[in-house]
């Protein structure tokens, strides 16, 4: 039964850094105005989920760009 608790917690430990890091992950980060801007003038009638998708895709590439440089 101990032992059950240590490794509870060992495991809750371990993962804690990996919650952070997923809670941080799924923080909405709103588009910026530029990038609203250009949608618009792309497209007026844009549909709202699709700027959503473009920006988490555009925001995801912009990290890994950071991270490989």
């Amino acid at each position: 039964m101990a032992d059950d608790i240590d490794t509870k917690s060992e495991t809750s430990g371990k993962s804690s850094p990996t919650r952070q890091s997923e809670t941080a992950h799924n923080q909405q980060i709103e588009p910026t105005t530029a990038f609203l801007d250009i949608c618009k003038q792309l497209d007026p009638e844009i549909d709202e989920d699709f700027i959503e998708k473009a920006w988490k895709q555009y925001d995801t590439v912009g990290k890994q760009y950071v991270l490989e440089v």
